[in-house]
C-alpha cells in the first residue's frame, strides 16, 4: 500500500476516533447536568436555600443589598456568618414556594441561560439554582385556561371556599415585609404574618360583590392582626381558623387575600 494511502487512512480514524470522544464527553456532561426545573409548577427549596427578606431588598448601602447576599451565599468559607450578617438566611430543604408571575417568567429565563439570581417569593427573594420541583407535585406546563365566570375553577380539584364564610386551613407561618402605601402620606416598610397553605384553595365569587372576584389557586394568606406574643415562630407547622377572608385590594393589604380574625393552632 503506498504510503500516502497509509496517511490517508490514519488520518480518517483518528478523525473518527476524536469525534466518537467527543460524542463521549458531550453525552457524559449532558448526564452530569441536573435535570432543568419548572418554575410554573409547584416548587420547594433545596439545602441551604438562601431567602432575604424585603428589607435586604431595599437596602441600597454599600455592600449590602440582595447582590451583596448572593456574594456570600456562594464563598466557600464563613459564608453562613455573613449571609447571617446581611439580613438573611439559609433554609433547609423541602419547604415550599411560590413565586410571583413575574419571578416565574425570570428565572425562567435564567436557567434557559445558564444562569442564576435572586427572584421574588413568599415575601422576600429566593436564589433560584437554590430551588427544585416539589417531589410530591410533578412538574407540569403553566395552566393558561381562564377560570369560569363568577366562580372558582372547577376542574383544578381544590377544595373550594367562600369570602364570607368561616373556614380552617392548614399550613406554614411564615413572616415577610411589604410597602405600605400611606402611613401618615408615605410608604413605609412593614413586617406581616401569613399562612403558606399545604395545598392551594379556589376561593369562588361573591354574587353582586365587585371586589370578591373568583381567586383560583390560592396559596398563600395574609394573617390578620393578632395579639402580641401569640404568633409562632416562623417556619411552624400551623392550623388557622379564620372568620372570613377579604380582598385585600388596597395598599395597606401585602397579599391579595386577608385572612380576618384569625385562631391559631400550633401543629405538633
Amino acid at each position: 500500500m503506498p504510503v500516502v494511502s497509509i496517511v490517508v487512512a490514519g488520518l480518517v480514524l483518528w478523525v473518527l476516533a476524536a469525534t466518537w470522544h467527543s460524542g463521549d464527553q458531550q453525552e457524559q456532561q449532558a448526564s452530569n447536568k441536573p435535570p432543568a426545573v419548572n418554575f410554573y409548577a409547584a416548587l420547594s427549596t433545596k439545602r441551604g436555600t438562601l431567602y432575604c427578606p424585603l428589607s435586604v431588598a431595599l437596602d441600597e448601602r454599600e455592600g449590602h443589598g440582595l447582590k451583596a447576599a448572593m456574594d456570600a451565599h456562594l464563598e466557600i468559607i464563613d459564608h453562613e456568618q455573613d449571609v447571617e450578617k446581611l439580613g438573611c438566611e439559609e433554609l433547609r430543604a423541602g419547604l415550599p414556594v411560590l413565586l410571583s408571575s413575574d419571578a416565574e417568567h425570570q428565572a425562567t429565563a435564567w436557567q434557559s441561560n445558564g444562569r442564576c439570581g435572586m427572584v421574588e417569593g413568599d415575601g422576600g427573594f429566593i436564589f433560584s439554582c437554590d430551588l427544585a420541583n416539589s417531589p410530591q407535585m410533578p412538574a407540569s406546563a403553566p395552566d393558561t385556561s381562564q377560570a369560569p365566570a363568577g366562580d372558582a375553577r372547577a376542574t383544578s380539584g381544590n377544595r373550594v371556599v367562600s369570602w364570607d364564610g368561616a373556614s380552617k386551613f392548614v399550613g406554614t407561618m411564615r413572616r415577610g415585609w411589604f410597602q405600605d402605601c400611606c402611613t401618615n402620606g408615605k410608604e413605609v416598610a412593614t413586617r406581616y404574618a401569613y399562612l403558606r397553605l399545604d395545598r392551594p384553595v379556589d376561593i369562588r365569587a361573591t354574587p353582586g360583590d365587585e371586589l370578591e372576584q373568583a381567586e383560583p389557586d390560592v396559596g398563600r394568606f395574609e394573617l390578620g392582626a393578632l395579639k402580641a406574643g401569640t404568633l409562632p415562630p416562623d417556619g411552624t407547622r400551623i392550623a388557622v381558623a379564620c372568620h372570613a377572608l377579604w380582598a385585600g385590594v388596597t395598599g395597606h393589604y401585602a397579599l391579595p387575600v386577608y385572612c380576618d380574625r384569625p385562631v391559631v393552632a400550633v401543629l405538633q
